[in-house]
């Protein structure tokens, strides 16, 4: 990995890690910093990037293709300049059937982003949807799906039957891999690994690794090429030696026609080298080296082609080959493996050594959901239960994802009516926790698709359910407190303990963390609950049943957020979710003509907006603030405050469309000067106001007209603006 610089959890070495690629436009390398953190915060692995020009592209295609997943920044300069991760790193990927992660790191890019990439699933860290799964749970679930974790990693190796050690000079990496090649094209050493110092690192010492990876390995395969000869050299100085120390056997295989007596003199007793051109002679020295492994006979034993496939998918300690992982994974599943089939199903969602294809994906989703029911059946316990609860819920999350709404229902309803039949078998906490959680997909689907009444029905049951959650949970939360508290008590007067006073309260503090925390999520989930059911009663203009439910779950989420620091991951997002809500309890006072309770809370929102003033979001979060405020001094007929606030706006909406270019900073920048147009307009302005008509007019025809069909809202203004220009010239 020479070409690449890479970050990982406490500076340690990457190697054995997963690999996550940072592929960005060059001007967006500032990114990586935060986006590598949300990585390591979530998976230990090894984060990748390069920052340079490429020199070799061979090269540095081959380390790429070594990448487990790419994560790319989306922002307008990658979509719109010309830049290796766009144009090679990307489409190279995905020839290969790496996943690729988009983040969305800026609004409105969505069709530029449809024509560019196609149809790659992204997340958006700044959409506001809030029925739907959030931001952390996608990004989590996406990188935990693909990137194997230190104990399955762990596993994976324990399976392997034997293990050669590959050494090889750094400038021969290339013939190293296709060593590793060789040796895996004949079948008895596929359950085979292969340890290699697959990274350079200046300055590190490997003494004690690479004696730890001898010691556990069965055979010395040695890289020959005439680099070998060229002195001083690793390979001759250490590893060797240590091989021949260690009584190991050596294989010496000749990938590039070197010097036979110069060799034997740099390598005291090398044994005869095997030709890599003669595949007979190389699997005959492979063969006297593990006749023993022949002997072991697990081939039909699905959990071995599980472990081993994932090896091969993920390239733990041999080389990556999706084709061979897709074989054995497929018979591991086709045998009833549930864990298999869950990999199978991610593989085909997310394009992980396979093309992405959802309706293969729900296939095997429905050969899960009948796995976990007879494993149900067989022993029925609380941990079946929610096994098979899963795979019935993700099966509806697979027909989502391809908009088949009615089958995603159908499958939420049944799952509702399985729950009834197993109440005997599961905790009255487990019950709420599930129904309300399928009652909030039931009323997400039917909010989608215009049942408004519906998504009410469901979203009441879903708050019935949140109620009871959060008050078990509040139980659970004291009495996990209480032991705690005794435990720690007991401990204490203990006389096998001897602590600092320090330290006995630190403990405490984390106990106590903990036992809040288990109250946290159902807390949290109950205000989101609060939050959609205040969204379908404003679509219904029942705003006092809007205002009830906005200001309770304003009420939890401001209790959450003074939970946790400012430095904790989810209190941007809390601060965030306070902020609309302001904005949507000032939306409904504003209605209700009660304007200066509406303008406290867009101060309240502008405020909390402004403590953020980290990212893209600023501006429009801001931009809507102040289109409000300035419409609570229209409404009260103060002008000028008005006018003082819409230019404000116009310039920021002017600065983001300038530094950005987005479809989103033009309609926001329409929007500025045609509201503008009309204040002036009002005011008497005529020629202010044909300006801004005009500049409204001349945005939207130019910018936003390549778009395939403007929404309702941006087509009943434009038709406004031009009616206003009309009657102004």
């Amino acid at each position: 990995m020479s070409s690449f610089s890479y970050k990982t959890r406490g500076n340690s070495s990457p190697q054995g890690k997963s690999k996550v690629y940072f592929a960005c436009h060059p001007e967006d390398l500032h990114l990586f910093e935060a986006i590598s953190d949300d990585i390591l915060r979530e998976v230990n692995c090894a984060v990748f990037y390069h920052n340079s020009p490429i020199e070799n592209e061979k090269e540095h295609l081959r380390d790429l293709s070594e990448m487990n997943v790419i994560v790319i920044p989306i922002t307008t300069k990658f979509l719109t300049t010309p830049s290796a991760a766009r144009d090679i790193e990307i489409p190279f990927s995905q020839q290969k059937h790496i996943p690729v992660l988009p983040l969305m790191q800026e609004p409105g890019l969505v069709d530029v982003f449809n024509k560019v990439l196609g149809d790659i699933q992204f997340l958006d860290k700044s959409a506001r949807d809030d029925t739907a799964i959030s931001y952390e749970e996608k990004f989590k679930n996406f990188l935990t799906s693909i990137l194997v974790g230190d104990e399955l990693a762990e596993e994976i190796r324990n399976a392997f039957d034997a293990y050669i050690f590959l050494s090889y000079r750094k400038k021969d990496r290339a013939y190293a891999q296709e060593l590793m090649r060789l040796i895996h094209e004949n079948d008895f050493c596929r359950d085979v690994a292969i340890w290699y110092d697959e990274f350079l690192i200046p300055g590190e010492n490997f003494n004690n690794t690479i004696a730890d990876a001898l010691q556990k390995s069965k055979l010395f395969a040695l890289a020959v090429t005439p680099n070998l000869l060229e002195d001083p050299n690793y390979v001759m100085t250490t590893e060797y030696p240590m091989a021949k120390n260690a009584g190991k056997e050596i294989l010496a295989a000749e990938l590039v026609p070197t010097d036979k007596e110069a060799l034997a003199n740099a390598y005291p007793d090398l044994p005869r080298t095997v030709n890599t051109a003669d595949p007979e002679s190389l699997c005959d020295g492979l063969r006297d080296a593990f006749q023993w492994v022949m002997l072991r006979d697990h081939d039909d034993d699905p959990k071995h082609n599980y472990f081993i496939g994932l090896a091969y998918l993920s390239g733990i300690d041999v080389e990556k080959n999706p084709e061979r992982a897709l074989s054995m994974l497929t018979f591991a599943a086709a045998s009833g493996l549930p864990e298999a089939c869950e990999k199978l199903v991610s593989m085909y969602k997310t394009g992980e050594g396979v093309k992405r294809d959802y309706e293969t994906a729900i296939r095997w989703q429905e050969k899960l959901v009948g796995i976990r029911e007879d494993l149900f059946q067989k022993n029925k316990n609380e941990d079946t239960a929610g096994d098979c609860l899963s795979a019935r819920s993700n099966l509806a999350d697979c027909y989502e994802a391809v908009s088949d709404y009615t089958k995603a229902k159908a499958s939420v309803l049944e799952l509702l009516v399985w729950i009834d039949t197993i109440e005997d078998t599961v905790s009255d906490t487990f019950l709420d926790r599930n129904r309300a959680s399928l009652y909030g997909k039931l009323g997400y689907y039917s909010q989608h698709t215009g049942d408004i009444e519906g998504a009410n029905r469901y979203y009441d049951a879903m708050k019935h359910h949140s109620e009871r959650l959060q008050k078990s949970s509040e139980m659970e939360s004291e009495r996990i407190r209480d032991f705690s508290l005794a435990w720690l008590e007991e401990a204490r007067n203990g006389e096998e303990f001897s602590l600092p006073d320090e330290i006995w309260n630190d403990l405490a503090a984390l106990f106590l963390s903990s036992a809040d925390d288990y109250r946290i999520y159902a807390r949290r989930e109950l205000a989101q609950c609060y939050t959609a059911l205040g969204l379908t009663a404003l679509e219904e203009s029942d705003t006092e049943t809007a205002a009830h439910y906005f200001t309770e779950a304003l009420l939890i989420t401001e209790e959450i957020a003074d939970r946790f620091t400012d430095a904790h991951s989810q209190k941007a997002d809390l601060i965030r979710e306070i902020a609309i809500l302001h904005c949507y309890l000032g939306d409904i006072d504003k209605l209700k003509a009660r304007y200066d309770e509406a303008y406290g809370r867009f101060e309240k929102a502008n405020a909390l907006f402004l403590t953020l003033a980290s990212g893209q979001e600023l501006p429009y979060d801001i931009a809507t603030v102040w289109h409000r405020m300035a419409g609570i001094h229209e409404k009260k007929g103060e002008y000028d405050a008005a006018l003082d606030l819409k230019l404000r706006s116009l310039s920021l909406a002017q600065d983001c469309a300038e530094k950005t270019g987005t479809v989103q900073a033009y309609e926001t920048l329409a929007a500025s000067h045609g509201t503008l147009a009309f204040l002036c307009r009002d005011l008497g302005k005529t020629e202010q106001a044909r300006f801004h008509a005009m500049a409204s007019q001349e945005i939207i025809e130019t910018c936003l007209s390549n778009r395939h069909e403007l929404p309702p809202a941006v087509k009943s203004f434009y038709d406004a603006i031009r009616r206003l220009v009309d009657s102004l010239t």
